[in-house]
């Protein structure tokens, strides 16, 4: 039997650190991408000839490892919601049990887009960001908010008073 710890705060503040979590790691992204954008326009690297071949084989790739993240992120994602909703648990429980599968899926998410970056770094094509783009937008898009959880948990009317 698995023992259930409770994280220490009230729900409140349990809802504001992970939507402090999901703005960090967004915002890391978004520093790491206009680095990479300012780092390309100064020509920080030389450009590489053999590198301009390999690019539509590194878009192919960075799609596919994007598409199959989404995938994986939202199947598991709406798999332990699932879970969740139907274990009977308090709402701290609830909260606990909800905090892994958000790191989980901001991670599936992240995961693809460092690597578009790091691809549009070596090629300077710009298009491949817009996988980190699209990655970035899918990671706010699960941004916890009071609204948000008592949709996606299912929180009854006492849940809901105990978030308010």
């Amino acid at each position: 039997m698995e023992k259930q710890t409770v994280a220490a705060g009230t729900p409140k503040e349990i809802i504001r650190g992970l939507r402090i979590l999901t703005i960090a790691i967004s915002a890391g992204l978004c520093i790491f991408l206009l680095l990479a954008v300012m780092a390309n326009s100064l020509k920080v690297l030389p450009p590489d000839t053999k590198m301009d071949r390999a690019t539509p084989a590194f878009l192919l790739i960075t799609l596919l490892i994007a598409v199959l993240c989404v995938i994986r992120a939202r199947v598991m994602y709406a798999k332990k919601t699932r879970e969740i909703k139907a274990g009977g648990h308090s709402l701290r429980v609830k909260l606990d049990l909800y905090r892994p599968v958000l790191v989980l899926y901001i991670a599936l998410c992240e995961g693809p887009a460092l690597f578009s970056v790091i691809i549009f770094f070596l090629t300077g094509k710009y298009e491949i960001l817009g996988v980190a783009g699209i990655m970035l937008v899918l990671m706010l898009e699960k941004m916890p908010g009071t609204g948000k959880l008592i949709r996606e948990l299912d929180l009854d009317w006492r849940e809901q008073e105990e978030l308010n």
